[in-house]
């Protein structure tokens, strides 16, 4: 009785157990929080990166000439560079809507296509040392950006420099490109000269076949008459057809080479023409000059013509340039060894002695007006534009020193 009883409690124990297993489950199951989906890369993957504008993608190559007296030099590449000389001109990557340069002193415009920037300055923009401008260019998309240029001898006269007289062969050659599908920069011009060379040589090595060609049509038309009908007609449908795909290069490179002779001949003439003029043109034309002072500078230094006079304050009385060199090597005008301390001791001095112009005063303004007269008139700016410099400093520095007695 004792043991049924007992199995009957373990049996009531084991069914409540059972019973309060599924609640105690269904209760923890009700108390876990919802799960949370971090969206942070799906927000991150849905950004996307900005598009660059045309001002970051844009390139900037400075376009050389080889000439001595103008030069670009990258100070830092697509944003500073120095330029000396009265003009400098850039060749941009991606066209531009429009340029500017708000310092005074300086102009900027783009030349034909939009893809090239040309800077005129101003003859006085740099006369002495430095000048800096800023060059801002504005894009289509909105975008802009700007170059820092320092300038440097921008008074040099470029009337009589090789660059005036192939800047039309230099547009020809850049519109040239520009209809067969060359960038207008200088390595795209590099690249269309390549190509006519290579079709000159293709003509060249055209003819040499040709001319192989004959010899075996003529074996055969001795041998067979049917050949001879066959090997004349072939002929001349190979050379119309040969002839009609590069008449028209032929023609370009020859009118080009006969463009290129013409203006070298013209320029060589004006110049020639020029010094001549001057060399032969009495001082006594000059308003500065009246016939007196003409006497006083012909007994003083036998000078007659405004080249003369020239040549004067460049080489001095002897026409010798041994003794116009610095201490530091580099040639310099006769005018720039003298100063105004020892002036009355110079050879100048010799212009006015007693019975002859009044002071070097005279005398050095005199010898100023022909160096002028040589660059406005006759384009020898190149020549006599140190010279002109160094007579102006001396100028100033002796009416500084005169009024001061």
């Amino acid at each position: 009785m004792t043991t049924t009883r007992r199995t009957a409690v373990v049996l009531v124990a084991l069914l409540l157990a059972l019973v309060a297993v599924p609640s105690v489950a269904a209760a923890d199951i009700g108390d876990t929080p919802p799960l949370q989906v971090d969206d942070t890369n799906a927000t991150a993957t849905n950004q996307s990166t900005p598009d660059l504008g045309t001002a970051d993608r844009l390139r900037v190559s400075p376009v050389t000439f080889g000439e001595g007296w103008m030069e670009t030099r990258t100070i830092e590449a697509d944003a500073e560079y120095n330029t000396s000389g009265p003009f400098a001109v850039f060749a941009l990557s991606e066209p531009a809507q429009n340029v500017r340069i708000a310092q005074s002193g300086a102009d900027a415009r783009l030349l034909e296509g939009d893809q090239t920037v040309r800077i005129d300055y101003q003859d006085d923009a740099a006369e002495s040392g430095s000048t800096y401008f800023q060059l801002e260019l504005f894009f289509e998309d909105g975008s802009s950006t700007s170059i820092d240029l320092t300038a440097t001898q921008t008074s040099m006269s470029v009337a009589s420099t090789e660059y005036a007289a192939y800047s039309g062969l230099i547009e020809d050659m850049r519109d040239e490109a520009e209809e067969r599908g060359y960038a207008t920069t200088p390595d795209g011009l590099t690249s269309l000269n390549e190509f006519k060379t290579e079709r000159v040589q293709l003509v060249e090595s055209f003819l040499i076949e040709r001319a192989k060609q004959l010899f075996s049509t003529a074996i055969l038309i001795i041998q067979n008459p049917l050949a001879w009908v066959v090997g004349l007609l072939s002929i001349f449908l190979v050379a119309y057809r040969r002839e009609s795909e590069h008449s028209q290069m032929l023609n370009i490179i020859e009118n080009a080479a006969s463009a290129t002779r013409r203006k070298q001949q013209q320029l060589a003439a004006a110049y020639q023409n020029d010094i001549q003029t001057a060399n032969e043109e009495d001082i006594a034309v000059l308003d500065e000059i009246d016939e007196q002072q003409k006497i006083y500078l012909r007994n003083a230094f036998d000078v007659n013509t405004t080249q003369q006079l020239c040549n004067l304050a460049l080489d001095g009385p002897y026409s010798s340039k041994t003794d116009t060199m610095t201490d530091g090597g580099e040639q310099t005008s006769a005018i720039g060894q003298i100063d105004a301390d020892n002036i009355h001791d110079s050879w100048l001095a010799e212009g006015f002695s007693t019975n002859r112009l009044k002071g070097p005063q005279e005398t050095l303004s005199c010898i100023r007006a022909a160096l002028i007269r040589a660059e406005v008139q006759y384009g020898l700016g190149h020549i006599y534009t140190e010279a002109r410099t160094d007579v102006e400093e001396l100028l100033e520095d002796v009416q500084q020193t005169e009024s001061g007695y």
